[in-house]
This record gives structure tokens, sequence and C-alpha cells, in this order.
């Protein structure tokens, strides 16, 4: 299922409809009142999600742990290299083996 991350323009932020609390790292549902708007705002990829946040320092405490085979190929390795320098790029801790 692909995410909808919406940023509002008063830089609040939405997943899939819920108010994202970056403190907490949890989506609040929004309020089903009559007569409510969704809120308006771009929609923004995850990568650029976490570009935003990790500037300012909220997705250091994100733990990321990526398990692979005990015997690796080189694409294999190749890959895992490449995937834990963009995740580390973007201010996310990672632990591999």
């Amino acid at each position: 299922m692909a995410m909808e991350i919406i940023r509002a323009t008063n830089g609040s932020l939405t997943v899939n409809g819920a108010t994202l609390d970056v403190p907490t790292w949890t989506c609040l549902p929004r309020p089903q009142k009559p007569g409510t708007q969704e809120p308006s705002g771009e929609t923004i990829s995850t990568l650029l999600l976490f570009e935003e946040l990790g500037k300012i320092g909220a997705s250091r405490h994100l733990v990321i742990g990526v398990i692979g085979p005990r015997d690796a190929t080189a694409k294999q390795l190749d890959a895992a290299t490449s995937i834990g320098g963009k995740l580390g790029a973007l201010g996310l801790t990672l632990i591999c083996g």
C-alpha cells in the first residue's frame, strides 16, 4: 500500500489522512467533524519526508535494522552498502551484522 504524505501550508504532515506527531512518531487520527476540510498542501515522497525530518534532527532516534545473508554475493554487498549510505545520509540509525 502506497503512503500519501501531505505537507500542509502550516508545516504539519499527514500520512494517509492522519496527522504525524513527529516527537512520538505516531499518526493521530484526524477528528471526523461534519464540514471538516481535508488538509491542503503538497504531496511529497517518503524520501523527501525523511530528508526534511533529518534536517531538524527528528529522525535521529529512529533505528533501522537490515538483515541479509551470511554469505552475501558481491552484488548483495554493493546493494547493502548503497542502501546503508542512503539511510545514514538521511540521519537514520542503522543496525546491521
